[in-house]
C-alpha cells in the first residue's frame, strides 16, 4: 500500500470551503470547479448565509458531491469562513469563494505537494477574471512572504490560492471579525509573520472575479485601520491610502474601456 492509499483511509487532506450569499449567477461554475476534482482526500463544505435568491436551490443539486451545507445567517463573509473551518476536518483549509473557480488539476497538484513536503501553507498565483468573463491579468504572490511587523506589506497573496494547514488557522484564531471586508489581509500578514515554512506554486491555480464590496474604496479604509494594528507609523499608512484611493477614484472617473486597458497592465 502506498502513501496515496494511507493517506485515503483516514481524514481528508484539504477542506475546501465556499460561503456564499445571494450567489446565484455563479455559484454553479464554483461548485463544478471543486466537485470535478473531487476524491476522498477532498472535503467540501459550503456555507449558504440564508439567500433569498435561487442559490441553495442550485447548492443542494449538489448535495451528493458536498460533503456539509449550512444554511442560515451570518453575521458576514469572515463569520461564515469561520464556521466553515471549525467544522473542517482536513489537514488543510483554502477558502473558495462563490464566483472564483479552482482550475482542473488544482486540488490534486496541492495534495501531491502535501504527500512530499509538510508545508504549513500553500500559496500560488490566480488570474483575476472580469465581470465579462475576460481574463485581466495574472495576480501573483509577494515573493519576500515574510512579514516583519511594522513595515508595509501589500495583500501577500490571492486569497483563493493560499492553503494552510488548519491546526495553525485554529492558533491564529482564524479571521478577525473586527474586519468586515479584507481580515484575509489581515490573516495573511498573521500567517507569514508566523511561519516561513511556505510552498511557492509557479503556476496559477485559479481565477478570481473583480468586484462586489471587495471592490469599494471602503476596503483603503479599512487596510489602514490593518497597517495600524500592525504597527505601521500611521504617517506612512496615510500616505498610502491616499495614493490608493486616488488610483481608485481616477479608476471611477475614467471610461471604461481605458480602466480595461490599464488593469490589463
Amino acid at each position: 500500500m502506498n502513501d496515496q492509499d494511507l493517506n485515503k483511509l483516514h481524514k481528508p487532506i484539504i477542506s475546501v470551503i465556499t460561503v456564499v450569499f445571494n450567489g446565484e449567477e455563479y455559484i454553479e461554475e464554483t461548485i463544478n470547479s471543486v466537485v470535478s476534482q473531487k476524491d476522498s482526500y477532498i472535503e467540501y463544505i459550503v456555507v449558504d448565509g440564508k439567500s433569498s435568491d435561487s442559490t441553495l436551490e442550485i447548492i443542494n443539486e449538489y448535495k451528493s458531491r458536498i460533503d456539509y451545507i449550512i444554511s442560515e445567517k451570518d453575521d458576514g463573509i469572515y463569520h461564515a469562513m469561520n464556521k466553515g473551518a471549525s467544522i473542517a476536518n482536513g489537514k488543510y483549509l483554502c477558502f473558495l469563494n462563490a464566483s472564483d473557480i479552482y482550475f482542473s488539476g488544482t486540488l490534486n497538484d496541492v495534495y501531491s505537494k502535501s504527500l512530499k513536503e509538510n508545508f504549513d501553507y500553500f500559496i500560488a498565483p490566480a488570474v483575476i477574471r472580469g465581470q465579462d468573463n475576460i481574463d485581466l491579468k495574472i495576480k501573483y504572490p509577494i515573493q519576500n512572504f515574510s512579514y516583519q511587523e511594522g513595515k508595509y506589506m501589500g495583500m501577500p497573496a490571492p486569497h483563493l490560492s493560499v492553503f494552510v494547514k488548519k491546526i495553525i488557522f485554529d492558533e491564529l484564531g482564524g479571521y478577525d471579525l473586527k474586519f468586515r471586508i479584507s481580515s484575509d489581509y489581515d490573516f495573511l500578514l498573521r500567517l507569514s509573520k508566523n511561519t516561513s515554512n511556505f510552498v511557492y506554486w509557479e503556476e496559477p491555480i485559479g481565477a478570481f472575479r473583480l468586484g462586489g464590496i471587495s471592490g469599494s474604496f471602503k476596503i483603503y479604509l479599512e487596510n489602514y485601520k490593518i497597517g495600524i494594528k500592525h504597527k505601521i507609523p500611521k504617517l506612512q499608512m496615510i500616505f498610502i491610502t491616499l495614493w490608493f484611493l486616488s488610483k481608485h477614484f481616477l479608476k471611477v472617473l475614467l471610461p471604461n474601456r481605458i480602466v480595461k486597458k490599464i488593469s490589463r497592465n
